[in-house]
């Protein structure tokens, strides 16, 4: 059993998951804490050292140290000449195999595809740790160059297992086309595609289509296009494949037409699947309805599984809950053998939890956790259980569930909601527990050290109160629990308040181990690669490795460290904003400040400030609420049907745009348009405003729940806003107020004015669940003409 659940396991012995109490712990003196961690602080890693490339070292020729500085500096045809005379220089020289990849790279980049050629198949002779990747980009090159036989040869070389080898084996293929040899290339990509189920590679199996065409094998070319079409129905894909299939209907004979695409029995799971995976509830549960129907799938067969589970999911998709939870209910007894019959239960569960059915809930809780007691569920059967007893008032039953959740499963994920379940209902007991150790996720990260702040403050234990609010900082600076401790901090010592930002501030993130980078072929290839300069093939190099032992987030961060040291600022920006919730670890300042830029962008910037100012909106919740809804992608469209950057659905944005005074209907086409998605979205933020109240937490929650939902959760008694909101019923509306806010309180760093003091910074929270919104801007709130939306 891990450390941070030692406690639990000295106070009970745990048999069948009978519990009894554990003893008190002492409470946490009333002293403040040192701001700096009580181990030393480690030095920091010399990543610049381990990225720097071989030829800017003070040992390598002078000609190589200046050809490296132009390629640093973005000028690779000054580059070249010294590389190109390095290389042809026939003294030995223990950095000529690396020089000789950089040379074919800058012989590439410059257009001469066939020397970059010939010098990438060499250096693949030479430097066998990057082979696969040179002989793909010989193969590349060759193909630039037209050089055909080149390219068959040098991809026909890149190993089978390599990262390379999808990419290689295409453009050996394309090549056989080109020399007229359809067949080959055919039985090539018939090969390729045989190792993953048909259809799961849209591109390929289109190409391999093509390839079939030009063989002038007609059949097998509609063969492979109706696979296409039913796996990917409902995509743009798919009617790609059935537009291609419906001309080659005259070039077969008729039999032959109707052999190729008669129903098979597994066409409607096909279809299914894809229109689940394509957000096409409606015509999935349609398509499920009428297979039970008309009685093809038999019962205890998997075909009538599988109908059963899509037919559930998709009424999940329309949260019709308890149409869904008699779905689940059919799968988990009538398949109990199935990999989806534990799914089931737990879906069956969090549906009837949804509808209020606790009583149906926590039976669907129970059956999981002793049917399929090692399924990866069985701790998260246990966590909801728990919850599910606290909304009830059984505290004992819920505290039950959770020692029992730490001792059958220590190190599931769901661990940290035990220890919050346990403290709870008394923090003492989890008092010898370090936070940091279980609170991994963005989403929780802080919240112990954050409610005990709260305990001590009430108990009127000031200094105590202030250690752990800066506790909760220090695990991550730019989290939604430390922007809720800095503001408690700010109410606990209002004169202090700069000066503990300035001494927080002060304490560098943790830099990431250098075993996080070497210690591996594939991590030792990306770092080798990445040195080299090829930032893209290292970055691939890395995710293949995958993190191993480290948090996904925390490799990812450090990734984009090592990035950004080897002076790959792009690739390090992409890594960061393909993983969002990566960075609350650092402070947006300095070295970080170009990190947070590139995960948290003003999109839109002049547009989005003017409408929420003009509303007496803070403009950093409505970037915050845009970037979470469409990461400010003015096109984005979700299964329900909510459109555009604000994810407004038509039927609210026709309501919003009334009360704008534009006539007509608003479409989602109209919704693409930045400036009127950015009117009604903040329009729906100022009357959630004026209707709940300031504080943005409270809008949150409206804008993702709906307001009726919201006044339901608005009790008469007006309770610390970090309570109310652990206490949604909702899971998926508390962790998106929390996202949201922790966007918000960036942005809000973000938009301020550099010459801000850090203090000033942090955004002030009404102390009121409840605090009357701001009185309505004097000048009108419309932000676009009157007239009807297009």
């Amino acid at each position: 059993m891990g450390a941070p659940y030692a406690l639990v396991a000295v106070v009970a012995i745990l048999l069948a998951c009978e519990v009894p109490a554990p003893p008190a712990v002492a409470p946490v003196p009333d002293a403040a804490a040192p701001i700096v961690d009580a181990e030393a602080t480690p030095t920091a890693p010399p990543l610049a050292l381990l990225t720097a490339s071989p030829f800017a070292d003070p040992a390598a020729p002078a000609a190589l140290q200046v050809a490296q500085a132009h390629r640093d500096a973005g000028r690779p045809a000054l580059a070249l000449g010294p590389f190109e005379a390095f290389v042809a220089d026939a003294a030995p020289h223990a950095l000529r195999p690396a020089a000789r990849l950089v040379l074919a790279d800058l012989l590439d980049r410059a257009g001469r595809s066939a020397e970059a050629a010939a010098a990438f198949a060499t250096a693949a002779e030479e430097s066998p740790q990057v082979a696969d990747f040179a002989r793909y980009r010989a193969a590349r090159s060759a193909e630039a160059a037209g050089q055909l036989a080149q390219v068959i040869d040098q991809a026909a070389r890149v190993s089978p297992t390599s990262r390379y080898a999808r990419l290689a084996r295409d453009l050996r293929a394309s090549a056989l086309l080109g020399r007229g040899e359809a067949g080959t290339a055919v039985e090539l990509m018939a090969a390729a595609l045989a190792e993953a189920p048909p259809g799961d590679d849209l591109r390929a199996w289109l190409r391999y289509a093509d390839a079939l065409l030009a063989a002038r094998q007609i059949p097998a070319a509609i063969t492979a296009l109706r696979t296409v079409a039913l796996r990917h129905a409902g995509t743009a894909g798919g009617d790609d494949a059935e537009r291609r299939l419906a001309r080659l209907r005259w070039q077969v004979p008729a039999a032959e037409w109707r052999r190729r695409t008669a129903p098979a029995p597994d066409d409607v799971l096909l279809r299914g699947r894809a229109l689940l995976e394509a957000h096409a509830a409606e015509a999935l549960e349609a398509l499920m309805l009428a297979s039970l129907q008309s009685g093809d799938p038999q019962p205890d067969t998997a075909a009538w599984c599988e109908t059963w589970w899509l037919l559930a999911r998709a009424r999940t998709r329309q949260r019709h809950h308890a149409d869904a939870a008699a779905a689940y209910e059919r799968v988990a007894e009538d398949c109990p053998d199935t990999d989806e019959a534990p799914d089931a239960l737990y879906a069956l569960a969090r549906a009837a939890y949804t509808d209020d059915a606790h009583d149906l809930a926590l039976d669907a809780l129970e059956r999981l956790r002793l049917r399929y007691p090692d399924h990866r569920l069985a701790g998260d059967s246990l966590a909801i259980a728990a919850r599910i007893h606290r909304d009830l008032g059984e505290v004992d039953a819920a505290r039950d569930r959770l020692l029992c959740l730490l001792h059958d499963h220590p190190e599931d994920d769901t661990a940290v909601e035990a220890l919050w379940g346990l403290f709870q209902d008394d923090p003492a007991q989890v008092a010898d527990v370090d936070p940091a150790e279980v609170e991994r996720e963005p989403d929780v990260r802080g919240r112990l050290h954050f409610f005990q702040g709260l305990d001590h403050a009430a108990a009127g234990r000031r200094a105590a109160a202030a250690s752990a609010y800066e506790a909760a900082v220090r695990q991550g600076p730019m989290s939604f629990y430390a922007f809720l401790a800095l503001d408690q901090l700010r109410a606990l010592d209002p004169a202090g308040f700069p000066a503990r930002v300035e001494r927080l501030m002060a304490r560098p993130p943790p830099p990431p181990p250098i075993a996080m980078f070497v210690g591996e072929p594939l991590r030792d290839e990306g770092l080798w690669l990445l040195r080299l300069g090829f930032a893209a093939d290292a970055w691939w190099a890395y995710s293949e490795a995958g993190p191993g032992a480290w948090h996904r987030s925390r490799y990812r961060s450090g990734l984009a460290r090592l990035f950004a040291h080897a002076g790959a600022e792009g690739t390090a920006r992409r890594i960061l904003a393909r993983e969002v919730a990566d960075l609350d670890d650092a402070w947006p300042e300095g070295d970080e400040r170009g990190r947070f830029d590139a995960v948290y962008p003003l999109e839109h910037a002049e547009l989005i400030t003017a409408a929420a100012t003009a509303r007496g909106l803070p403009p950093a919740l409505a970037f915050a609420i845009a970037r979470t809804e469409s990461r400010f992608d003015p096109r984005a469209r979700s299964w329900a049907g909510a459109c555009g950057l604000f994810q407004l659905l038509p039927r609210t944005a026709t309501e919003l745009a009334h009360a704008e005074g534009l006539r007509g209907r608003v479409s989602c086409r109209a919704l693409y348009r930045p400036a009127l998605a950015v009117q009604l979205g903040t329009r729906y933020l100022f009357d959630l405003q004026q209707r709940f109240g300031a504080h943005p937490g409270v809008v949150i929650a409206g804008y993702h729940a709906g307001p009726g939902n919201l006044s339901r959760w608005l009790g008469p008694e007006d309770v610390p806003f970090a309570q109310w909101l652990e206490d949604l019923p909702f899971v998926q509306t508390r962790l998106y107020v929390k996202r949201v806010m922790q966007a918000l309180w960036v942005y809000a760093w973000l938009l301020a004015d550099p010459a801000t003091p850090p203090a000033e910074r942090v955004p002030r929270l009404p102390a009121s669940l409840r605090a009357p919104p701001p009185p309505p801007p004097q000048a009108s709130t419309t932000v676009s003409p009157t007239g009807s939306p297009p």
